[in-house]
C-alpha cells in the first residue's frame, strides 16, 4: 500500500473538517439576519449567491494552505 502524500492528506482534512465548519459559520449568521428581517431588500438571489459561494471560496483560499491549487484544478477539471 502506498503512503498518502501530504497534499492528499491536506485535501482530505480540508474536506472533512474545514468545509463543514465553514458551512456552519456562513449558515448561522445568514439565518440570524434573515430571520430577523435585517437583510430586507438585500435578501435576494444575488446576495444568496455571494453568501453561499463567493465568501466560502474566498475564506477557503485564504485560510487553507494549498487550497488555491485545489480550486484551480477543480475549475479546470469541470471547465476543461
Amino acid at each position: 500500500m502506498k503512503p498518502v502524500s501530504s497534499r492528499s492528506a491536506g485535501l482530505l482534512a480540508t474536506l472533512l473538517f474545514a468545509l463543514p465548519v465553514l458551512y456552519l459559520f456562513s449558515y448561522g449568521p445568514y439565518v440570524f439576519l434573515a430571520n430577523r428581517g435585517w437583510l430586507g431588500p438585500l435578501d435576494g438571489p444575488l446576495v444568496q449567491l455571494l453568501w453561499w459561494f463567493y465568501f466560502p471560496v474566498v475564506l477557503l483560499t485564504n485560510l487553507v494552505p494549498g487550497m488555491r491549487d485545489v480550486l484551480r484544478w477543480y475549475v479546470s477539471f469541470w471547465i476543461g
